[in-house]
């Protein structure tokens, strides 16, 4: 019998998606423990599991903002916080890549392997570096500042927090709208007609379309292939 790749990934991305949800709620080892299990194999499935890298931090920067107030009490707890995250982070990263290495003995003997799996997937290198920075001025604000910096941006934007949730959904639902009033004018908004299907799967998708094509477009199976009543 052979396992589609994505169902596998589906079922572990999911899940290191949730652990790690999980792990914000209540910053325990086990949810840790969980996550880096899951995030291994959820990468040992298919490698666009990379991007979580940067979902793992983005997770933590919507917790921040939303529960500022119970996260940042004072300076003290606030850089303990923050040390403890991206220690923990690291750790997830770390041996989840490590366990994927194990489920993947070609990626130990060759690290070539190994880098094109992980931070080398294409397009991930900048993302990932971009993270990095990012740890390295939390610890640098925790460290030096006692996270004072980190502490008055969140809960300055605190209050405002919910028109993030407010632009999310403006922008899903736009998107869905703007796809199907296209697809109902015949092309008469972007043209797609084209595109093949499987052509986003070409280096000619992202490099003859623009990004506003190439964004519409990967909203069209979103689209398409849920239920009205979903949708």
């Amino acid at each position: 019998t052979i396992v589609n790749p994505d169902t596998t990934f589906w079922v572990f991305g999911s899940a290191t998606l949730l652990t790690f949800i999980a792990y914000t709620q209540f910053r325990t080892r086990q949810f840790v423990i969980l996550t880096t299990i899951l995030f291994g194999l959820a990468l040992a499935s298919k490698y666009v599991a990379v991007i979580f890298f940067p979902f793992f931090l983005l997770i933590l920067g919507i917790d921040y903002l939303f529960h500022a107030r119970k996260l940042f009490p004072d300076p003290t707890s606030s850089a303990r916080l923050i040390v403890r995250d991206v220690r923990n982070y690291y750790l997830i990263v770390a041996l989840g890549v490590a366990l994927f290495a194990l489920m993947m003995p070609a990626a130990i003997v060759d690290p070539e392997i190994l880098y094109e799996s992980t931070i080398g997937f294409p397009g991930m290198l900048p993302i990932f570096l971009v993270t990095v920075a990012l740890t390295l001025i939390l610890l640098a604000d925790a460290f030096l500042l006692k996270a004072r910096l980190t502490r008055m941006i969140v809960l300055a934007l605190h209050p405002h927090r919910h028109i993030l949730e407010r632009i999310t959904y403006a922008l899903l639902l736009l998107s869905c709208l703007f796809v199907l009033f296209n697809w109902i004018s015949k092309n008469s908004l972007v043209d797609l007609s084209h595109i093949p299907f499987y052509a986003k799967t070409k280096d000619s998708f992202t490099q003859e379309n623009p990004y506003i094509v190439r964004f519409i477009m990967e909203f069209v199976p979103l689209v398409f292939a849920l239920t009205p009543l979903t949708l």
